[in-house]
């Protein structure tokens, strides 16, 4: 936290390294009649480009806001939910020792 009081986030200025995100903002965020859903593959390539940080703040929110405010197509919400299974993969720890999972705690020995 800076002294500001302000917690002190990783600040993208201008556009985003994601080429097509501020098209995909558009096609969800021009108004009901203006609007249309994403495709699989865009919904999942925008949300990817979200989670690894290519976007600005200012485009995530703006991106979220739109969708909330359009509601979410089956297809969106299936390249979202890729998305997200995809980052959980490579976020997921490789290997988990099984005794320390299911092995109860011991006492320290003091013989």
């Amino acid at each position: 936290m800076s002294s500001t009081g302000r917690t002190d986030l990783p600040y993208r200025r201008g556009r985003s390294d994601y080429a097509g995100f501020r098209a995909v903002i558009k096609a969800v965020g021009t108004g009901p009649r203006g609007s249309r859903a994403l495709t699989f593959d865009e919904a999942r390539d925008a949300t990817a480009g979200l989670l690894a940080g290519d976007v600005s703040p200012v485009q995530a929110g703006a991106f979220l806001i739109a969708m909330r405010i359009k509601g979410e197509a089956p297809a969106e919400l299936a390249g979202m939910t890729q998305a997200l299974r995809d980052a959980a993969r490579s976020a997921a720890p490789t290997r988990c020792p099984a005794d320390a999972r299911s092995s109860p705690a011991r006492a320290p020995s003091t013989a």
